[in-house]
């Protein structure tokens, strides 16, 4: 019966994590009550951290690096936060569309992120791009 039990509990959490249940609840007595009763049990909610998935692409890590919103850096985290700037301006310019500096950037789907753009080193023109992290295509919005 033990063992029922244990793999009743696994099946559970493997399908908790198959439908992206984020939040469990356990079923309890109230304290003051004993086991025998037989009152209604109290549920208590138990939180269960949803963490984001990790970056799939190089070009998907440098955007969400570049846009980490991070102010105070190291010189080394500064130095690397440049390079993804760089990266993501450079991912936009190699496809022929212009990016003097990336400035804003909101995911839009599973393969897609919108990223504004300064078109110009002097700092005018703007334009906004769609731009597919996973495999570097990018166009214009």
């Amino acid at each position: 019966m033990h063992n029922a039990i244990k793999g009743a509990g696994i099946g559970i959490i493997c399908l908790c994590v198959y439908f992206g249940i984020t939040s469990v609840g356990s079923v309890s007595l109230p304290s003051d009550r004993k086991a025998s009763d037989q009152s209604d049990p109290v549920v208590e909610e138990v939180a269960v951290a949803q963490t984001e998935p990790a970056p799939t692409t190089p070009l998907e890590q440098a955007i969400i690096h570049a846009f980490s919103g991070d102010k105070q850096r190291s010189p080394e985290e500064q130095q690397k936060w440049l390079q993804s700037v760089d990266y993501v301006s450079a991912s936009i310019n190699v496809k022929g569309y212009l990016c003097a500096a990336p400035i804003e950037s909101a995911k839009v789907d599973a393969d897609h992120y919108g990223i504004g753009c300064i078109t110009n080193r002097d700092g005018t023109g703007r334009s906004n791009y769609l731009v597919n992290f996973r495999n570097g295509n990018v166009q214009p919005i």
